[in-house]
């Protein structure tokens, strides 16, 4: 006779996919309950109380959330649906952390440029750092050095050290918390602030802890180590060439200072090669950017609903770059769920060849 300790344990198996399910259902419900039947008890009545009151213990449940992330999130043995969806979230994360220490590498060099060949005022500016520091200077420094644990999270994730890339990515994202925390006991506008800047950073974090699990595939490192210094020096030709064109240039650049452009420009790319030769580009890479570009996005509206539109710069300016990225994302989105007769190697093992 099943019990209602056994039915809500089936109940907890609904957080499995159907797939696994269908294959392991029944063998986790027998042991589950033979590890109740070995269960000491004081007496039969206190056994039947559990076997009708009773729920799974907090360890069971905890093991059955950790088992469901890796089975959605597909690792190297799962089936091609659910391999696909695990490989976008991989690439989601690695393309996220990507962005987050190309921008911290550029910062790093800039501030060194900057020292080096810059101008009386930066030169006293460093000079100055040199003076006793307050608390607010101690908490500033303190969160551009967290803010650059990004480039050893991306580097320790590019080269499958899994383990360390979550614990280094969840240190990084202290200063996002904080400020969090910290707008909590200002004004609205501040806590919607803090909350719409950190949307990006949050949800690459996320993908990193949720893709990047004990069954997750090993990424093709030398692609994703090249690719960091070539973005950091992309990043940085854009910045110093709206720089040399004129404030005018530089104010126009302004709405797309967060990466938006390369998301968009990458988009652009990833649809032209996929027209001129279908199989190059693997289905997950374009569901992977259409994704990513929709915290971009959000984070763009967030923004002018926060602060409202800025002055001194064209609306079309303004408005060009959330309009790009949701062209951009329906157009990737639409793409990537056609089928594709094979594809090819994605930085990631492809669920073909399993």
């Amino acid at each position: 006779m099943t019990t209602r300790l056994e039915a809500r344990y089936r109940l907890l198996l609904r957080l499995l996919p159907r797939w696994y399910r269908a294959e392991r259902e029944e063998e986790l419900v027998e042991v589950f309950m033979a590890a109740e039947a070995v269960r000491e008890e004081p007496d039969d009545e206190t056994g039947q109380f559990r076997g009708e009151y009773g729920w799974p213990d907090r360890a069971e449940v905890a093991a059955m959330v950790a088992l469901a992330v890796r089975t959605r999130f597909g690792g190297v043995n799962a089936p091609a649906p659910a391999r696909r969806w695990g490989d976008t979230v991989r690439l989601v994360a690695l393309l996220g952390l990507l962005v987050q220490a190309a921008y911290s590498l550029m910062s790093v060099a800039s501030i060194a440029v900057a020292g080096w060949v810059g101008p009386p005022q930066i030169a006293d500016y460093l000079a100055r750092v040199t003076a006793p520091l307050t608390w607010g200077d101690w908490r500033e420094a303190v969160g551009l050095l967290l803010q650059l644990l990004w480039i050893p999270a991306y580097l320790l994730l590019a080269t499958g050290r899994r383990r360390a890339a979550r614990l280094v990515t969840a240190v990084a994202l202290l200063p996002s918390v904080v400020a969090v925390l910290s707008a909590v006991l200002q004004d609205g506008m501040m806590l919607r602030a803090a909350l719409v800047g950190g949307c990006v950073v949050w949800f690459s974090a996320a993908c990193v802890f949720l893709g990047f699990h004990g069954d997750a595939p090993r990424p093709e490192s030398r692609p994703w180590l090249i690719a960091l210094p070539a973005a950091a020096l992309a990043i940085g030709g854009v910045v110093v060439a709206a720089i040399l064109a004129g404030p005018a240039v530089t104010a126009a650049m302004g709405p797309w200072a967060d990466g938006s452009w390369a998301l968009v420009l990458g988009g652009v790319g990833l649809l032209a090669a996929r027209l001129c030769a279908p199989r190059s580009v693997p289905g997950p890479w374009l569901a992977a950017v259409a994704l990513l570009c929709v915290p971009f996005a959000l984070m763009q509206v967030g923004y002018l609903a926060v602060f409202g539109l800025p002055s001194g710069i064209p609306v079309a300016a303004v408005l060009a770059p959330p309009s790009a990225l949701a062209v951009v994302t329906t157009v990737l989105a639409v793409s990537a769920r056609r089928r594709q007769p094979e594809w090819s190697s994605t930085g990631l093992p492809s669920a073909d060849r399993f």
